[in-house]
């Protein structure tokens, strides 16, 4: 009787597993995705580089997720910390980023104008050459249509210039 017990605890943890297998590669399969490198724009020793993160239309919504990386191309420090002076320059810098820059990435699509929806910033205590900042979008589906799209960074902080990222329209869209 203990045999038989023992055969079929065994048989229960194997067919468990075998289905917990499955179901961990299937989820791994559809979540897992690399950046998309989309555009870049050199100034002076900065870098900056376009990523699409994530670029969907599910239920009449086009959902878009970015991220821009600030690159310094001419040495290993943090372009945060190379422009600043002292620690309390960097605060106000890293203080703007945080909480106020969000405004200053926009989406030109269809002659509207989008901000993000998403926003944050990676903190990476200066330990890369770069700054990362993740934005993204939700669009009416109705409203993306055959349209040319821009994303324009007013940058307030790096360059006091406007960078403009040029997107084409639909190129990585993957429908749900």
């Amino acid at each position: 009787m203990k045999s038989i017990n023992y055969k079929l605890i065994g048989i229960l943890i194997a067919v468990m597993c075998s289905a917990s297998c499955k179901l961990t590669s299937k989820h791994m399969s559809s979540a897992i995705h690399s950046p998309l490198l989309i555009d870049e724009v050199d100034k002076g020793w900065l870098r900056f580089s376009l990523y699409m993160l994530n670029d969907t239309v599910a239920n009449g919504q086009h959902e878009m997720l970015y991220s821009i990386r600030v690159v310094n191309t001419s040495d290993n420090f943090s372009p945060l910390r190379k422009i600043v002076k002292n620690i309390d320059e960097y605060n106000i810098a890293y203080a703007y980023l945080l909480n106020q820059a969000k405004n200053d990435f926009i989406l030109f699509s269809n002659n509207d104008l989008f901000y993000p929806n998403y926003y944050a910033v990676e903190n990476n205590y200066n330990a890369f050459p770069f700054e990362a900042i993740n934005f993204g979008y939700s669009i009416l589906e109705k409203k993306q249509r055959h349209s040319d799209r821009l994303i324009a960074y007013v940058d307030k902080v790096f360059t006091q210039d406007t960078i403009v990222f040029n997107l084409t329209p639909h190129q990585f869209i993957t429908h749900k």
